[in-house]
């Protein structure tokens, strides 16, 4: 093997490792002019923008076109102003009201809308409130800091699940919290023979997901919850997805896990994790991202770190390895909105039907 500084040297190596890493496709790694690949290889990072107005814009028409477009009191309406509100009230202190649930028919609403959307934009593209570069933090960026279980036969089978150290406290953290619940009713494992049932309205979580799409110009975004064996897809833009629950050793989000930081892949078809997946041929993915969803566990006190239970995450079919700082402040912001979102229907449903079992 040949080092960086060129020099050449005898190692050992796994027979098993080498099969699955030659079992991977590097064609796409190598593909473009250098000025491409350079934007798609190496570990993926967080870089700074020159501006923020473009996403910053396109979210903010996007809204308006979403509330323009919606009936006034249809629940597309009040999707659009419940992810309105729930944007602008994160810049003040963390509120647990649940007034983002309330009828909308107030008729100052529409007087009032065009001052919101306006400092809507001011407060996404504020320069002083985007975190600093160095604080754009992606987990195992730069090296992975947890052990693969790889197949004998990459040509055949996937890694089995990394399991975070955790893992007991973050099921319990999305029981306690009522969302284990929730996604029996919303991306059940096993579908529901009872069709009856009344399933929590899922249009704000839907637009979450639009704009995750116009913020990291995407094909496809999800809000979903990891259980102990599949993750559920609760909204998304994709429709063979929603409402899914996959196989937990079949996503990419089950290695989101194993960090608290957002997690990125630059080519799922050369990543021995990922390339036997079933999405990343079908769809194809070649990028993911994922913006962790977390939640206290009942017993926390002040202070102590959130569990992740789900992830507000991005695919594309195009490689890329690096996303703006603006890019990244966005996406946390709708990760907290859809967390929010995500804990009001937990609590309402906790007041309306009995407890169901653990997933």
């Amino acid at each position: 093997m040949e080092s960086m500084t060129g020099r050449v040297a005898a190692i050992v190596v796994c027979t098993r490792c080498r099969a699955n890493v030659q079992a991977c496709e590097y064609s796409e790694v190598f593909a473009g002019t250098a000025e491409q690949r350079a934007k798609h290889r190496g570990p993926p990072r967080v870089v700074d923008d020159s501006t923020s107005t473009s996403t910053v814009s396109l979210l903010v028409d996007f809204l308006s076109a979403s509330l323009l477009n919606a009936a006034a009191g249809s629940a597309e309406h009040a999707a659009a102003m419940a992810v309105i509100r729930t944007l602008l009230r994160q810049n003040r202190e963390d509120s647990d009201s649940d007034s983002e649930g309330e009828d909308d028919g107030d008729n100052n609403e529409d007087e009032r809308m065009a001052t919101r959307f306006k400092v809507l934009g001011e407060l996404l593209g504020d320069e002083e409130k985007l975190p600093a570069l160095d604080a754009c933090k992606l987990g195992n960026g730069d090296q992975r800091n947890y052990p693969l279980d790889l197949p004998d036969n990459p040509n055949v089978d996937v890694p089995r699940s990394p399991i975070p150290s955790n893992e007991a406290d973050r099921i319990e953290a999305g029981r306690t919290s009522g969302l284990l619940q929730l996604v029996h009713l919303l991306a059940p494992e096993n579908p529901p023979t009872d069709l009856s049932v009344p399933k929590p309205d899922t249009h704000d979580l839907q637009l979450l997901c639009h704009l995750a799409v116009k913020t990291l110009g995407c094909a496809y975004s999800f809000v979903t919850v990891m259980s102990s064996k599949h993750e559920h897809v609760l909204a998304g833009t994709h429709p063979d997805f929603f409402g899914a629950a996959v196989p937990r050793e079949q996503t990419t989000c089950q290695h989101a896990l194993m960090s608290p930081y957002p997690f990125m892949v630059a080519h799922h078809e050369a990543d021995v994790r990922f390339h036997k997946h079933t999405a990343t041929t079908h769809i194809p993915i070649r990028f993911y991202v994922g913006f962790p969803l977390k939640v206290p566990l009942a017993t926390s006190k002040p202070g102590d770190e959130e569990l992740t239970v789900g992830m507000l995450c991005c695919i594309d079919s195009k490689p890329r390895a690096e996303i703006s700082r603006t890019q990244y402040a966005t996406m946390k912001r709708l990760a907290s909105t859809a967390k929010h979102f995500l804990l009001h229907k937990s609590r309402q449903l906790t007041l309306e039907q009995p407890a169901g079992g653990d997933c």
